[in-house]
C-alpha cells in the first residue's frame, strides 16, 4: 500500500472511532435521562437489538 492509501485508511479508522465514541456517548446519555430503547433506536436509527446489545455490554 502507498503512503497516501496508509494515511487514508489511518484517517478513516481515527474518524470512524470517533463517530463511535460519539454514538456511544449519546447512547448513554439518553438512556440515563429516562428515554425507552425503542425511542433511542428510532432517534439514532440504530436497530433495537443492536442497541440492546451494546448497552449490555
Amino acid at each position: 500500500m502507498t503512503i497516501l492509501g496508509q494515511m487514508l485508511v489511518e484517517d478513516g479508522i481515527r474518524i470512524g472511532k470517533q463517530e463511535g465514541i460519539q454514538e456511544g456517548i449519546t447512547i448513554w446519555k439518553l438512556y440515563t435521562e429516562g428515554e425507552s430503547l425503542e425511542t433511542i433506536s428510532e432517534k439514532l436509527q440504530i436497530p433495537l437489538d443492536e442497541l440492546v446489545k451494546l448497552l449490555k455490554d
